[in-house]
């Protein structure tokens, strides 16, 4: 394990497993909570995601020396727990109708 986590080959493939499981994990909960979304939805979490990954790009060359990969891994569950309450924020507003 000391082998994987900081040889730096065995660390690039780890945390693109990281990022593949993020990815099948976003995938299930957005189904299971949301189903298929809408193109108006799709549309505005492409605008809001675009947004706040540039806000959080601004962020991380504040906190450059704190830069590791659980830093890494909380930034991007910040930006998929966001994204879940913007479409159910898009879902309540379609409701109120």
């Amino acid at each position: 394990m000391v082998y994987l986590s900081t040889h730096k080959i065995s660390l690039v493939l780890l945390l693109n497993m990281g990022l593949v499981v993020m990815c099948i994990l976003w995938q299930l909960i957005k189904h299971l909570f949301l189903g298929s979304l809408r193109e108006a939805e799709v549309e505005r979490l492409n605008e809001q995601s675009w947004r706040e990954i540039m806000e959080i790009l601004f962020v991380i060359t504040i906190f450059r020396q704190d830069f590791s990969v659980m830093f890494l891994a909380m930034v991007t569950a910040l930006l998929l727990i966001k994204a879940l309450h913007w479409l159910a924020q898009m879902r309540l507003s379609t409701l109120k109708v």
